[in-house]
């Protein structure tokens, strides 16, 4: 594997706007989070650019960016909950729909455990 290709991956942002960093030290997993810092190795421009959004992105900016996040997750479950109960009662849904369904409801539920596991663990930050 390409050592260069590797840590680009291991720096980049996710779509929350969270590092493989930020993740480890929000659902306190100490060595991973100490085997990342390692790898971080940034480019002068690359340190200048990330001091700037660390000094942007403060602890409470990422705070309440979780508390959304959770928020968010909570509603999407809500919602394919209740189309799940409704239309397996009603049967208004073909089975294959129903399964995709049941499917995104699995996996907002993990994304949910998730985040709310990253909120805890920053709250003790």
């Amino acid at each position: 594997m390409d050592k260069k290709k590797w840590a680009f991956h291991v720096c980049c942002v996710n779509s929350d706007g969270f590092t493989p960093l930020d993740i480890a030290v929000m659902i306190l997993d100490i060595s991973m989070a100490k085997l990342l810092s390692l790898t971080e190795q940034e480019s002068p421009q690359d340190r200048l650019k990330s001091g700037f959004e660390k000094l942007i992105r403060t602890k409470e900016s990422k705070f309440s960016q979780l508390v959304s996040l959770v928020k968010e997750a909570e509603r999407c479950v809500e919602d394919l909950t209740t189309c799940v109960l409704s239309t397996a009662t009603s049967g208004s849904l073909s089975m294959a729909l129903l399964k995709e369904k049941e499917k995104q409801l699995t996996l907002w539920r993990r994304r949910q455990q998730l985040l709310r596991r990253m909120k805890s663990g920053f709250e003790k930050l």
